[in-house]
């Protein structure tokens, strides 16, 4: 989680999905998102990869263009999403636009 709020590009919306977890992640992501609106804390019962991103995708804004779905062991380079969504945004027209990270 770090990595994504060190982002060089910061308006974002950070939604963590508790997948019920019996360990001590919810308070971990509430200390580290203290004070911080994009941080967002769904805590729901587990089902699964699966279930868990299908219900994430139901919290996502209505103005959020983009999704990006990373696990708690996934960490990214500070300058990932800008160009990632300037590639997305090009108006060079392609006919399947793919960012790696």
């Amino acid at each position: 989680m770090n990595s994504l709020l060190q982002q060089d590009h910061t308006h974002l919306e950070v939604l963590v999905i508790d997948d019920g977890s019996n360990d001590e992640s919810p308070l971990l992501v509430r200390r580290i998102g203290e004070g911080d609106a994009r941080i967002i804390l769904v805590k729901k019962p587990h089902v699964g990869i699966a279930g868990t991103r299908n219900a994430g995708l139901s919290w996502v804004s209505e103005t959020s263009r983009y999704v990006l779905f990373l696990d708690q062991d996934d960490i990214l380079q500070p300058t990932v999403l800008s160009p990632s969504r300037q590639h997305i945004e090009s108006p060079v027209r392609r006919r399947w636009r793919v960012c790696h990270s």
